[in-house]
């Protein structure tokens, strides 16, 4: 972001971050603690109407997780997370808590329609 003053542009590099941790944030949260202390997920919070079809990977969140989010038509279609160091994950989505143990690089394949948890060996190509 470039900011215009008396002639001289000047680069505004919390304005550059903050932009990108606010997209972030839409998408995923991991600041809630359930109450033994862990981070709860919640997929796609705050989705905006102009992002409707998408996907992303490579999200960071609290618990040691790495976060991929595929949505449809503005709803959820598939979330894989994987955990770096075996914490329990606690996903919330549709104001429905899921709650699945993970296994240190595991991936976790969360399908909403199902209100599943899978958990497999993560492959080294992955987010």
């Amino acid at each position: 972001m470039m900011m215009h003053f008396y002639g001289k542009d000047y680069f505004q590099i919390d304005g550059n971050m903050g932009t990108t941790a606010g997209m972030t944030e839409m998408l995923l949260r991991s600041h809630r603690l359930d109450e033994s202390g862990l981070p709860i997920l919640d997929l796609l919070p705050a989705l905006p109407e102009a992002w409707p079809t998408g996907s992303v990977s490579g999200l960071r969140a609290r618990g040691g997780f790495l976060v991929g989010i595929q949505g449809k038509d503005g709803r959820l279609t598939r979330a894989e997370i994987t955990s770096r160091n075996g914490t329990p994950l606690a996903v919330f989505h549709e104001n429905v808590l899921h709650r699945a143990d993970t296994k240190a690089g595991h991936t976790s394949s969360f399908d909403p329609l199902e209100g599943t948890a899978e958990s497999s060996p993560a492959e080294a190509s992955r987010f």
